[in-house]
C-alpha cells in the first residue's frame, strides 16, 4: 500500500514541509513530510498540541517541541511487503518504533516483528489517521495521559 494523498493521508503543502494528518482527540498526530514525499521522510506532529512532535533525542520516544532540522524527529514509513502495514523508522538512529516488551520503544527490531508494524487507520469523517499496531490491534499511538504511549484508545478521541 502506497502512502498517497486523500484516503489514508492528506497532504497540505507548506514548504519546505508537507503535512499528513494523523488522529485521536487527545492523540492526534500529523505526519509531516520533510523535503518531499518521494524521500519518504516524515515528522509525526500532535494535532491537539501542534507544537509537539514525536522524537528520540533521548533513547525513549516522546512527544514534545523540537528544533528545526532535528533528525531525531524525522521518520521513514517503510512498507512491510505484502501487507498494508509500515515500520516507522527514525532517520537519526535508524531504529524503529515497536511494542515488543509491552511499552512504546524505539530500538532495533527483528524481521517479521508484528510489534514493529503499524497501520495507518483512516478516522471516519476526517482527513486524519491513527497509527495502530499490527501485533496488538487495540493499541495505537496516543498522548491521552499527558505523555506519548502506545495503548488502547477511545475511537471518539
Amino acid at each position: 500500500r502506497e502512502v498517497k494523498p486523500g484516503i489514508v493521508l492528506t497532504l497540505r503543502l507548506n514548504p519546505p514541509l508537507m503535512r499528513l494528518p494523523v488522529v485521536g482527540l487527545l492523540l492526534i498526530f500529523i505526519l509531516t513530510a520533510a523535503q518531499t514525499v518521494a524521500q519518504g521522510v516524515y515528522q509525526i506532529q500532535n494535532r491537539w498540541k501542534t507544537n509537539e512532535f514525536v522524537h528520540v533525542e533521548q533513547p525513549q520516544p516522546v512527544s514534545g517541541p523540537i528544533a528545526p532540522g532535528w533528525l531525531s524527529a524525522q521518520w521513514k514509513l517503510v512498507p512491510v511487503e505484502g501487507t498494508g502495514f509500515y515500520q516507522i523508522q527514525n532517520v537519526w538512529r535508524g531504529q524503529s518504533l515497536h511494542i515488543e516488551r509491552g511499552v512504546l520503544e524505539c530500538g532495533p527490531i527483528e524481521p517479521g516483528w508484528w510489534s514493529a508494524q503499524w497501520g495507518l487507520e483512516t478516522v471516519e469523517g476526517t482527513t486524519f489517521v491513527r497509527l495502530r499496531n499490527r501485533w496488538k490491534p487495540d493499541v495505537a499511538l496516543h498522548n491521552q495521559n499527558g505523555y506519548l504511549e502506545a495503548g488502547p484508545i477511545d475511537l471518539g478521541w
